[in-house]
């Protein structure tokens, strides 16, 4: 049954998203074009063309980065309607728990996000590349590359490091859905007439908390160092991420908790 779920909770999830990163497929390449024309009318000096050129490139950004918020919400309104609006009498008759359905939604909203994430990361490369290869190796290049370096050199990024950061990443975005997920149900469960207002209000509450519980561990104090005040910058930027990690990870096991018992006591419309 749970795989049913899944199944079924993914492709509902796809109708929107599919449309989506069709639509960032093509905002990718107009991207790519407006900087290609960017680069090649800066260097001929051709500036009504570059001012049209500069004028799109800020147009795809914004609505670039737009979409991929719109794409993000997109997943959560989807939980919102399947869980407390009249969908949800279809979704709680269902021959299953309560806890097999917020697992099959909840692993349905993390690939989905992994995947947001991915052509996000996927589309910003090649915008990247787009830029580079018009440029060439200009000056400025060669001495961000140097300071790139430089960073990764303090930093040590082995394996280890590797494994952590996409850890905390994993572990992050995991946290981030199953706090939304709990503010969703916990909103609609207390105000019955405007649930969805409820909803948004309690998803700023619970960001909130959550970032005053990450101060109070002092997981944001050791923003402002530097390689040259700490002599192992690479191991105390490991030790703070593993501490968050940690955190992050108790937040996320406490938000499923509350999301079964709500999704059992408060919603559930059987």
């Amino acid at each position: 049954m749970f795989a049913k779920l899944f199944k079924y909770d993914f492709k509902a999830i796809a109708r929107t998203q599919l449309p989506a990163l069709f639509a960032l497929l093509c905002l990718t390449v107009l991207g790519c074009l407006n900087a290609g024309v960017l680069c090649i009318s800066a260097k001929n000096e051709e500036g009504f063309l570059a001012m049209i050129s500069v004028s799109g490139f800020l147009l795809t950004i914004v609505t670039f980065a737009g979409l991929i918020m719109v794409m993000s919400l997109m997943i959560y309104v989807r939980f919102y309607q399947s869980t407390v609006t009249d969908e949800a009498y279809t979704t709680f008759t269902l021959p299953a728990s309560p806890s097999m359905i917020l697992g099959a939604k909840f692993l349905s909203a993390l690939l989905w996000n992994l995947i947001i994430s991915a052509a996000y990361v996927t589309a910003v490369c090649l915008l990247l590349l787009t830029m580079t290869a018009c440029i060439g190796t200009a000056d400025e290049f060669s001495l961000a590359a140097a300071e790139l370096r430089l960073i990764l050199k303090n930093i040590s990024p082995d394996a280890g490091s590797v494994f952590l950061i996409c850890l905390s990443l994993f572990v992050s975005s995991a946290s981030r859905i199953l706090q939304i997920f709990t503010a969703i149900l916990f909103g609609a469960s207390v105000v019955r007439r405007h649930k969805a207002f409820a909803a948004v209000g309690m998803i700023f509450a619970v960001n909130f908390a959550v970032n005053f519980i990450n101060s109070l561990f002092g997981l944001t104090s050791g923003s402002g160092l530097t390689a040259s005040e700490i002599p192992d910058f690479g191991r105390v930027l490991n030790t703070m991420m593993i501490t968050e990690t940690a955190v992050t990870a108790v937040i996320a096991v406490l938000c499923w908790f509350a999301s079964a018992w709500l999704m059992k006591h408060r919603v559930n419309l059987d």
